[in-house]
C-alpha cells in the first residue's frame, strides 16, 4: 500500500450539490427552491414550531398546574422500613448515614419518615422531616425524635390521657393563593397573595398581607358569616390573636441540623477555645 493508493471507504464521501450552474447541471433555474413561496426567497429562516400560520401544536394542547419553585422533594422512608432495619440490622439509631449504608437514600437526599406500616422497635430517628403520624408512632414505641426538627408537639401525651400544660392554645395555618390568579384579580403582588390563620376554640383570625384582617366568633357564628375584622368592639381580640401569631413566629425552630444537646456540647467546647476577634451579628 502506498500513499497514491489510499482513498476513502465507499460511501464515506459525498459530492457537494452544485446549484445555480445552469440547466445542464440538473439544479439550474430555481436552484432546487421551487418557483413561489417564502422558502424560495433569500434570507428565509424557519422558526421552530412554526406551522405556516395555523395555531401551532404547543399552543393547541391544554395546560394545567404550575411548577412550584419552592417545592422541597423528600425521599420517603416508611415505618415498615424502620422496623425492617431494626429486625435485620439490629439498629437502635437511624440517621442519614445508616440509611445510606443500607442503600435506601443517597448523600444529597432530604429524608422524610412517613407513617405507613407498623413500628414496634425502640429506635432514635434523626432525619430531615416527619409526618405527624410517624412521629407519634416512633414515640409510642419508646423511640425518640429530635425536638429541633419538628414544629409543635407530639400527640403521645393525649393518647395517654394527659393534658400537657406547655401546649399552646391555638393552631396556625398558612395559605398562599398566588397561583390562583388572585394577584391579578385584586392587583396585588404574588408575594402579597398569602394569609395566616390563627384559630382558638372561640375565635378564628386571618391576617392578610394585602387586605384588612378577618375575625369570626366561632361560638356565635360557627358558619363564619359575620366578619368582625373591622369592628372596633373586638380590637382587643384582634390584638390577642396577633400576639399569638407573633409568638408562633418566634417559636419556630432555627437550628434544625443540631439538637439542643449537640448545641450545648458545642457551646461547652467553645469555652476551651480562645476568642480571636469580635462576634459579628450582621451589617446594616
Amino acid at each position: 500500500m502506498k500513499l497514491h493508493n489510499l482513498k476513502p471507504a465507499k460511501g464515506a464521501t459525498k459530492s457537494t450539490k452544485r446549484i445555480g450552474r445552469g440547466e445542464g447541471s440538473g439544479h439550474g433555474g430555481t436552484s432546487t427552491r421551487g418557483h413561489n413561496g417564502q422558502k424560495s426567497r433569500s434570507g428565509y429562516s424557519r422558526k421552530i414550531g412554526f406551522e405556516g400560520g395555523q395555531m401551532p401544536l404547543q399552543r393547541r394542547v391544554p395546560k394545567f398546574g404550575f411548577t412550584n419553585i419552592n417545592r422541597v422533594d423528600y425521599k420517603a422512608v416508611n415505618l415498615s422500613t424502620l422496623q425492617k432495619l431494626a429486625d435485620e440490622k439490629k439498629l437502635v439509631e437511624v440517621n442519614q448515614e445508616s440509611l445510606m449504608a443500607n442503600g435506601l437514600v443517597s448523600k444529597n437526599d432530604l429524608v422524610k419518615v412517613l407513617g405507613h406500616g407498623e413500628l414496634k422497635a425502640k429506635i432514635t430517628v434523626t432525619v430531615h422531616a416527619y409526618s405527624q403520624s410517624a412521629k407519634s408512632a416512633i414515640e409510642a414505641a419508646g423511640g425518640e425524635v429530635p425536638d429541633n426538627i419538628i414544629e409543635g408537639h407530639s400527640i403521645k401525651p393525649l393518647l395517654n390521657g394527659k393534658n400537657p400544660k406547655d401546649w399552646r392554645k391555638y393552631v396556625v395555618s398558612e395559605s398562599n393563593y398566588a397561583a390562583k390568579f388572585a394577584n391579578w384579580e385584586f392587583n396585588i403582588k404574588p408575594s402579597e397573595a398569602r394569609g395566616t390563620m390563627i384559630r382558638t376554640k372561640e375565635w378564628k383570625y386571618i391576617h392578610h398581607e394585602a387586605f384588612r384582617p378577618e375575625l369570626y366568633d366561632l361560638k356565635k357564628d360557627p358558619e363564619e358569616l359575620h366578619d368582625l375584622g373591622e369592628d372596633p368592639a373586638y380590637e382587643n381580640i384582634r390584638r390577642q390573636m396577633q400576639s399569638y401569631m407573633f409568638e408562633s413566629l418566634r417559636r419556630r425552630k432555627t437550628h434544625t441540623t443540631y439538637s439542643d444537646k449537640k448545641m450545648e456540647i458545642r457551646a461547652r467546647n467553645s469555652l476551651d477555645q480562645e476568642t480571636k476577634g469580635p462576634v459579628g451579628y450582621g451589617k446594616w
